[in-house]
This record gives structure tokens, C-alpha cells and sequence, in this order.
């Protein structure tokens, strides 16, 4: 897990910030804050694209064997 982790984490850290960004948020904090207040309600698809490669980032620097 770690040579996973130490290879991709600079991709992993780029696509995340770029997620965020593009969501209008400053970190995950605040995501999380306004997927509870409702705010992504009308757009949960568009916002669901947005997540699903920066999961499966993390979740393939974690086990892969869940992606498969």
C-alpha cells in the first residue's frame, strides 16, 4: 500500500483539489457540509461524477481488489 500510495499520491492530491475547486468548495470539509445542507439536491448526478475518480483514487491506493 505505501509504494501505491507514494506513487499516485501527487495525481491523487492534483484530481482532489481539482474536484473541490470545481464543486466551489475549499476542502472536503466543506463539501460535506453542503451535501448535508441539500445544496447539490438538483445536481446530484453532476456532483456524483465529479467524486466517483477521486474515490476510486483513494480507493485504489487503499485495495484495488474492491474496484474489480
Amino acid at each position: 500500500m505505501v509504494r501505491r500510495e507514494h506513487a499516485s499520491v501527487v495525481d491523487v492530491n492534483a484530481r482532489n483539489a481539482e474536484m473541490l475547486a470545481s464543486l466551489e468548495v475549499m476542502n472536503e470539509q466543506e463539501l460535506v457540509d453542503k451535501i448535508r445542507t441539500g445544496l447539490y439536491d438538483e445536481k446530484l448526478l453532476e456532483m456524483l461524477q465529479k467524486l466517483r475518480p477521486v474515490i476510486e483514487d483513494k480507493v485504489s491506493v487503499a485495495n484495488p481488489k474492491y474496484l474489480y
